[in-house]
């Protein structure tokens, strides 16, 4: 899956298996028409199929896939071997065919308390048929079934699968979210499909009904569609990149995609910031001196013109959504680290799970990308020994990072303090000095006589005067408007706040350096657990404030 260029929209297979021979063109022309709709929709975007090849729709579906060239992997509910028993020899057959052009496979952990002497028994061996099926309507985006709709109390079966998607019914098998999270739910795309057993249906075979949590729907009202636009919205900026080079993993490849996306559309937006508050700065000393006798007109056009520049870099800005776009982008990044490293050191848990929780409703396209990339690397064992290695490193790394940015964001916020506090007293002291001179003439003859020279130098110059004034008043609010949009003093005390995490993972990493290979691995295992929670949760708390700092335009 290293190979994949661009985050997948995954599809999911579940269905009958005694479909009838008459009814496969129809249903064949219907799953091609979903894939063929997704890739006009979202051109840039590559289709993953997860089907497990059972008997039946599983294959039709596989089948459609080959056809268009759509990569497949499949996910089998027991060992390779066990599960070809359920198989006759034509079968077995075909079975290999399929598996022969198929991306990656890999089988199911056993369920509960099933195990290889055991699984043999019908009910345990039903289990596994569930835990396959819900893993794949948990991991698709799109679960396609092909279903006869009617209900069905089968342990494992469509009906059952197709309820887990929509609902989300905890207690199942493959529902491993935490309590207080909302349950996983998406979008069933139903072919009508008879059944050799059961041919009567309530709509014509091939007939494709969207299902979600709350109704039916046509496939042009999926309400899923904002997700899938901004997977094609990532695939689309990242399309001059291409695929890194030398990635060791999908997740690494795009983390290193995210990163550079990020840092572009990072750069765009500060850019597009300055020119909002040094347009709209010097308008407002235009505006300040546009009173002058000579010439008026002059300065009151140039403040406008200042206006319409920041006001115009302000709609590019928001129009291309440069600031949330990187900041998801970054977003992206980290989970997509956090999960490459937890892969590596063989955690097996899925980051998602512990990212963006109460964000969901916004950066749901975030979570399932990290929740598809874990799943379809899942094939390949850790290389443990590596794995500390990239774990010290990422700690290291971090380390590093919000030492260098806590101190950057510091010095920023100082200079800025600097300049608010500068130009705040200078217009204090103009303010104070044309508050003496306006009334001079009650001041006590002495001293007004002694400070008559000066008095009357301010009185000549009186309109400079509160033109200085208006210049650094309208300086010291910018130069603080700006530092708070920036956030240079939080992004200081927090980075400074989560830098002690990372030097104290720091010293409990080293401390087992030298420790057995077996304790090392596990002390990594319990320090990366932890740091990579936090790490989530602190970027996820990031996120949230960025979002509450939009580019706007400042009011003058």
């Amino acid at each position: 899956m290293a190979d994949l260029d661009g985050l997948p929209v995954v599809f999911g297979i579940t269905g009958h298996r005694d479909i009838r021979p008459e009814d496969e063109p129809v249903l064949t022309a219907a799953v091609r028409g979903i894939f063929e709709r997704f890739r006009t929709a979202y051109p840039n975007t590559p289709l993953v199929l997860l089907s497990p090849l059972a008997v039946g729709a599983d294959r039709l579906v596989a089948r459609v896939a080959i056809a268009l060239e759509i990569p497949f992997r499949v996910p089998m509910p027991l060992e390779e071997a066990e599960y070809r028993k359920d198989f006759d020899a034509a079968a077995n057959a075909e079975f290999d065919e399929l598996l022969a052009a198929a991306d990656g496979r890999y089988a199911m952990p056993f369920a509960d308390d099933n195990d290889a002497t055991n699984v043999s028994d019908r009910a345990r061996r039903a289990r596994q048929y569930a835990l396959v099926g819900t893993h794949v309507a948990r991991v698709s985006h799109v679960l396609i079934a092909l279903w006869n709709g009617k209900v069905s109390e089968s342990v494992g079966g469509t009906a059952s699968v197709v309820d887990f998607r929509r609902y989300g019914t905890r207690g199942t098998f493959e529902d491993r979210s935490a309590l207080l999270d909302a349950p996983l739910t998406g979008a069933v795309y139903q072919v009508v499909t008879p059944r050799r057993s059961d041919p009567q249906t309530d709509r014509p075979a091939g007939t494709i009904v969207v299902k979600t949590r709350r109704a039916d729907l046509d496939e042009a009202h999926d309400p899923f569609a904002p997700l899938y636009a901004r997977i094609e919205r990532f695939n689309r900026d990242r399309a001059e990149f291409r695929r890194d080079a030398g990635a060791a993993s999908l997740s690494l490849g795009l983390k290193e995609t995210a990163s550079k996306l990020a840092s572009r559309f990072q750069t765009r937006y500060r850019r597009a910031l300055d020119l909002i508050y040094v347009s709209t700065t010097f308008g407002a000393i235009a505006l300040a001196f546009a009173h002058a006798d000579t010439p008026r007109y002059t300065l009151a056009l140039a403040y406008c013109a200042l206006i319409a520049v920041a006001y115009a870099a302000y709609v590019v800005a928001d129009r291309g959504a440069w600031k949330d776009r990187s900041i998801e982008y970054r977003a992206l990044e980290m989970g997509m680290l956090i999960q490459h490293v937890w892969d590596t050191v063989g955690l097996g848990a899925s980051a998602a799970d512990f990212y963006l929780r109460i964000q969901r409703s916004e950066f749901d396209w975030i979570r399932d990308a990290i929740r598809t990339v874990h799943h379809l690397e899942r094939e390949a064992p850790p290389d443990t020994k590596r794995g500390v290695v990239v774990a010290h490193d990422f700690v290291a790394g971090q380390r590093a990072f919000f030492a260098s940015s806590s101190e950057h964001n510091r010095k920023l916020c100082e200079r800025f303090e600097r300049v608010t506090d500068v130009a705040f007293w200078i217009g204090g002291v103009a303010t104070l000095v044309l508050l003496v001179v306006s009334i001079g003439h009650l001041l006590p003859t002495a001293l007004s006589d002694a400070l008559a020279p000066a008095l009357s130098l301010v009185w000549r110059h009186g309109d400079s005067c509160i033109r200085a004034i208006a210049v650094f008043t309208i300086v010291a609010a910018v130069s603080h408007e700006y530092a708070v949009r920036r956030a240079f003093h939080t992004l200081a005390r927090r980075y400074a706040a989560v830098l002690q995490l990372y030097e104290r993972a720091l010293e409990i990493l080293d401390a087992a350096h030298d420790a057995p290979f077996v304790e090392r691995l596990g002390v990594t295992r319990e320090v990366i657990r932890e740091v990579g929670k936090e790490a989530l949760a602190e970027n996820g708390e990031w996120l949230l404030m960025q979002r509450e700092l939009p580019v706007e335009l400042l009011h003058v």
